[in-house]
């Protein structure tokens, strides 16, 4: 049952806020902060894909190149590992449901870590501008990975 409500909960934790960043107008000069989520990131994609076009180039590309493409793939596998998840009753499903949630996590778990570094290489106040989401998704990424290879290895 693990392997169908985490990759669910991992895709979740991508809506909430990421990181915020401190933009400033051109024409009054004042800063404001704006939230971005993995659905602000992966916008165009989303949007494709609602379409019916299948693809990552092009119009279909995330707003951020390697960041994004990360983020699709941890998305693409959680959602073939829940999908596979529901029909986990064939020994060799319910492993590849496990390989798949592992992918996801430990891809959700690359980029995460990616967006905090870039974050924190920025420099100003690192801790405060991550979002909440950044440290879920993170552990989320975790637990999943690690869900994925007791999966592997057991015949729960």
């Amino acid at each position: 049952m693990n392997r169908l409500f985490l990759p669910l909960i991992l895709v979740g934790m991508l809506f909430a806020p990421l990181y915020t960043e401190t933009i400033t107008s051109p024409v009054s000069g004042q800063e404001q902060n704006y939230s971005t989520s993995a659905f602000d990131i992966l916008k165009p994609t989303v949007d494709c894909v609602m379409d019916q076009n299948f693809s990552v180039t092009g119009d279909c590309q995330p707003n951020q190149e390697g960041k994004g493409l990360a983020l699709v793939g941890g998305v693409g596998a959680a959602a073939g590992a829940a999908v596979l998840a529901l029909l986990g009753f064939v020994s060799i499903i319910r492993r590849s449901s496990a390989f798949l949630t592992m992918l996801a996590g430990l891809a959700v778990l690359g980029a995460t870590g990616w967006i905090g570094y870039d974050v924190y290489q920025a420099g100003s106040d690192a801790v405060a501008q991550l979002g909440w989401g950044s440290y879920g998704a993170g552990a989320a990424g975790l637990i999943a990975s690690l869900a994925g290879m007791l999966g592997m290895r057991s015949d729960d």
